[in-house]
């Protein structure tokens, strides 16, 4: 009995046929593939976060005065609050400063590329219950916080939600660019004042987690302003 295999013409169409189908495959178990890394990743990121705030409230002298403070990945595996799932040999290379630490334990391996974790931070926030962490978090100058209280403040005054008034009662606002202040007029007053006065029942601002009441905007001398406002609650300030 004759033995009858595939003419050419066949294994060319199953050919064609298995790359049709891992043309089709491929992609979508990559694409699968990539959105489990990345699901991985967010879930990952939390881990260190909460880590974060946990390693916060029970080592608060590393705000030193202030209210953020910047703690590295390879500090919360030491500290327990964090598992590695490596281990790591060698040193880290802190990612914001490129300084390298000498290191030798458990690494946090990134899910997208595989590659550790240990030199990422977090920016950790003293608010007034309890804390906030940011992974890869900016922490601010006083000076900038400084600034964008008073940019809040100023436009505020400017979709008329704050009404100050100066001394000889004309409304009055910040001026352009937040320097200085105008009145109705649209005179500058050098080293002049734009004042809530009383209890007015919208002049309250949530910033940074606290509720302040406004009561004016104030210019230092040299076109400068700075916000004045009150609060019943706990604020650090250095």
């Amino acid at each position: 009995m004759s033995k009858k295999g595939f003419t050419l013409t066949e294994l060319l169409v199953v050919i064609a046929i298995i790359g049709i189908i891992t043309a089709i495959a491929v992609p979508s178990i990559l694409t699968i593939n990539k959105n489990i890394n990345n699901r991985l990743y967010t879930e990952t990121v939390s881990q260190i976060e909460n880590a974060a705030e946990l390693y916060a409230s029970n080592n608060p002298d590393i705000f030193n005065g202030v209210t953020e403070a910047k703690v590295y990945v390879y500090e919360l595996i030491n500290g327990n609050y964090l598992k590695g799932d490596a281990t790591c040999n060698g040193d880290v290379e802190l990612s914001d400063t490129k300084v390298i630490v000498k290191y030798e334990g458990k690494c946090l391996t990134n899910p997208k590329d595989k590659i550790s974790m240990n030199g990422e931070y977090v920016i950790i926030k003293k608010l007034t219950t309890g804390y906030n962490a940011k992974f890869q978090g900016e922490i601010k100058s006083e000076t900038t916080l400084v600034k964008d209280l008073v940019q809040t403040v100023c436009e505020k005054f400017e979709s008329g939600k704050f009404v100050g008034k100066t001394s000889d009662g004309k409304t009055c606002k910040c001026g352009t660019d937040n320097k200085g202040i105008v009145n109705s007029d649209g005179n500058t007053l050098e080293n002049g004042a734009c004042i809530i006065s009383g209890n007015e029942k919208n002049n309250y601002l949530k910033y940074d987690g606290v509720m302040f009441r406004v009561l004016g905007v104030y210019d230092l001398g040299d076109g400068t302003l700075s916000a004045k406002m009150i609060t019943d609650q706990t604020v650090e300030i250095d």
